[in-house]
C-alpha cells in the first residue's frame, strides 16, 4: 500500500491500465441491494447513498454515477483520491445530478466523513485484503442502515491451464500451513464469524 500513497506515484497509469468491471456487475449488485422492498424504494427515488471503500482512481466509482446521485469514495492515498477527481470531472456528464465527495482516510474509521446508519450501499473493489479486517467489519456496520448492502469482492485463485505442478505450488503457497496459507485462512475464519455477527443487520453479498 505503501507505493499507492507515495506521491512521485502514477495513479494516471493506474487508471488507465487497470481491467475495468463490466456494466452487468453493477446490475447484479444493485439488484440483489433492490431485493429488499425499502432498498428498491430509495434506489428507484434516487435518494440512496453509496460508499466506496478503496476506491482507488474509481473502477467502482465511476460506473456507479450512471444509477446513483450521492456517491462518496474513500481511500488512504492522496494521489488515488486526486486522480478520482479528475476521472469524476470526465464522466459527470453521465449523471449531472451527482454529488460526489472524495476523502483520503483509512477505511477502518471513517466517523469525520459518515455518520452512523447513513449509508445505503458499500462497495470494496478488490481491496479488502489491505484492511484491518475486524474494526473495518464494525466501521462497515456502524455507517450502513438497516438492511444495507455491503458488497465486497476479491480477485480470483489463478489457474494455471496444463500444468498441474504449479497448480500444486500454488496453492500449497497460498493455503498450505506454511507460508500465506496459515494467514489466509485465519483471515477467512475471521471474515465468516464477524458475517455471522452482523448477518441480522447487513445484507451481505
Amino acid at each position: 500500500m505503501t507505493a499507492f500513497s507515495d506521491k512521485n506515484f502514477k495513479a494516471s497509469d493506474y487508471s488507465t491500465f487497470r481491467p475495468q468491471y463490466q456494466d452487468k456487475w453493477f446490475l447484479d449488485i444493485i439488484q440483489y441491494h433492490c431485493s429488499i422492498e425499502e432498498n428498491k424504494k430509495s434506489f428507484e427515488d434516487k435518494t440512496s447513498k453509496v460508499l466506496d471503500i478503496g476506491c482507488g482512481p474509481g473502477e467502482a466509482t465511476i460506473p456507479l454515477i450512471k444509477y446513483f446521485n450521492d456517491i462518496t469514495s474513500i481511500d488512504l492515498s492522496k494521489v488515488m483520491i486526486d486522480q478520482l477527481n479528475e476521472n469524476i470531472e470526465k464522466y459527470q456528464i453521465n449523471n449531472p445530478n451527482l454529488k460526489f465527495q472524495g476523502y483520503v482516510s483509512r477505511s477502518e474509521d471513517i466517523s469525520k466523513f459518515i455518520n452512523d446508519n447513513s449509508i445505503d450501499l458499500v462497495t470494496a473493489a478488490e481491496c479488502v485484503h489491505w484492511f484491518d479486517i475486524e474494526p473495518w467489519f464494525e466501521e462497515m456496520s456502524r455507517v450502513l442502515k438497516d438492511n444495507g448492502t455491503l458488497a465486497y469482492w476479491c480477485y480470483l485463485d489463478p489457474i494455471f491451464i496444463g500444468n498441474s505442478k504449479a497448480n500444486e505450488i500454488y496453492h500449497e503457497m497460498a493455503y498450505g500451513d506454511e507460508y500465506l496459507g496459515k494467514i489466509n485462512l485465519k483471515i477467512l475464519k475471521l471474515i465468516i464469524i464477524i458475517h455471522l455477527n452482523f448477518q441480522n443487520k447487513l445484507n451481505l453479498i
